[in-house]
């Protein structure tokens, strides 16, 4: 074995995940490059906060043994399975948008086939073959969810029925495809028991993650043609979304019980999601679970502060 190897097997390299997203940035960056027509855009994607991209470097505290470059590898396959969930949804979601405004949309999602492409070519390199009854398992997870959720929006369901097991991990299952790269890792060392752990983590910690994104983005899901989570609970009590404005969506979310469910139901998913990062010993997940954690806390303030009262 090579002496600096030995070296770094004794005393891994610290990881720091600011150091390690423009690194991941310009690797996404040549690979998009190579696959594509265009120049990607440079946004905020690759912060440290973002759970989805970062989540390989989890990994790490667990099990150095393999080269940083294995890490590094599985956080670039997220990044571009990231890419394609986020174009395919922006199809799916966009479809009313007049054809010169949809057109580059579906051109878009064509380039982030290819990204997926390239994504699993990673993996099989990594792997091997064996890779791919999870590339088929999460897929057929993924677009199940995203069926399931489709169907689920031209229908009346109350939200004590969506809040319910089956509903909330078909929300959370919308980006299993990025339980790639922790079973990629798992097949690299062996040790596939704690896969199950993993898929529990993400679908919860996504789901209570999802309740709060679409509180957040009420008013501009409310300019869609078809209604988030929320806005279906909403509905549900005979509030119609065109009824909501930037002075009212507060207040209505507070005076109709709905926020208060779905907070409920987010804190519920997050004791989970915490249970199984500890057990993973998922550090990075840890710090995103505890800023989660902190809004559930003040959420529950604001509801106690207007007279509410919210049991489990």
């Amino acid at each position: 074995m090579d002496a600096g190897r030995i070296v770094e097997m004794i005393h891994p390299p610290k990881l720091s995940l600011p150091d390690e997203m423009p690194l991941l940035q310009e690797a996404y960056i040549r690979v998009f490059r190579e696959c594509s027509y265009s120049e990607p855009i440079r946004d905020n994607t690759f912060r440290p906060d973002n759970w989805l991209i970062n989540f390989p470097f989890n990994c790490w505290h667990n099990d150095s043994s393999q080269p940083l470059e294995t890490y590094q590898t599985l956080a670039l396959v997220n990044a571009l399975y990231f890419t394609f969930i986020l174009r395919e949804d922006t199809v799916i979601d966009d479809y009313h948008l007049p054809r010169d405004e949809f057109q580059p949309h579906i051109l878009d999602y064509c380039q982030a086939r290819v990204l997926r492409e390239a994504a699993m070519k990673h993996l099989f390199d990594l792997c091997g073959s064996e890779v791919a009854a999870f590339i088929l398992r999460y897929e057929q997870m993924y677009y199940n969810a995203l069926i399931w959720e489709k169907t689920l929006r031209s229908e009346d369901v109350s939200f004590e029925a969506m809040a319910s097991r089956e509903h909330c991990e078909q929300l959370g299952r919308k980006v299993m495809p990025l339980c790639l790269s922790f079973a990629a890792f798992c097949l690299l060392t062996g040790n596939t028991g704690s896969i199950a752990e993993c898929e529990e983590l993400i679908i919860n910690y996504h789901t209570a993650h999802q309740l709060f994104d679409d509180m957040a983005d009420l008013l501009s899901d409310a300019e869609k043609p078809d209604a988030s989570y929320l806005l279906r609970a909403l509905a549900h009590h005979g509030i119609e979304k065109t009824s909501l404005r930037a002075d009212n969506a507060k207040q209505v979310l507070l005076e109709s019980g709905v926020a208060a469910q779905a907070v409920l139901v987010a804190e519920r998913c997050l004791r989970v999601a915490r249970e199984k990062a500890e057990l993973l010993n998922f550090v990075y997940m840890l710090g995103q679970i505890e800023c989660l954690e902190r809004k559930i806390a003040s959420a529950y303030a604001l509801l106690h502060a207007e007279g509410q009262e919210v049991s489990s």
